[in-house]
């Protein structure tokens, strides 16, 4: 065996230096709190709404237009829906999701229609008090309502 041989082999059955030892317990260690503690979730969603930002961005649609940073003009329906979503996930917690939402459906992180608007498009009571709750669970109770008045006794 040559001495180039005797030194590659000696090295690949070395263990790693105990600096990239050390590395791994501690990325590993970060890791595990990181999932612990629910920040890791957070990270990948930011992560994930930043990838989204940046291909909306370099899209050739998207170039096109004289100002990238304004959305597409969609139908009524459509923004109802999506700040309808977004409200939801928003009073849920579920903030990941919610990032991510704002920028594959381009609201902005929700709140572009306004609470009232909503409810006057969409009919709903109370105008001018907020609730803690979604809107979208209003308009649940208020099909159901309405389900319960057509019934009739």
């Amino acid at each position: 065996m040559s001495d180039h041989q005797a030194h590659h082999q000696a090295a690949t059955d070395a263990p790693p230096p105990q600096s990239s030892t050390a590395t791994a317990e501690v990325a590993s260690a970060l890791k595990e709190t990181l999932e612990r503690t629910g920040d890791l979730d957070d990270v990948r969603a930011r992560l994930r709404a930043a990838v989204l930002r940046n291909l909306n961005a370099s899209l050739p649609a998207a170039s096109s237009n004289n100002d990238s940073s304004s959305p597409p003009d969609a139908p009524i329906e459509t923004m109802l829906i999506n700040e309808l979503v977004a409200d939801y996930l928003a009073c849920s917690g579920y903030d990941q999701t919610l990032s991510v939402f704002a920028v594959e459906a381009q609201t902005g992180g929700g709140g572009r229609l306004g609470e009232q608007f909503i409810r006057a498009e969409l009919g709903l009571s109370r105008p001018g008090v907020s609730s803690p709750l979604a809107l979208l669970y209003e308009i649940v109770e208020a099909m159901k309502a309405w389900k319960t008045r057509r019934a009739g006794p």
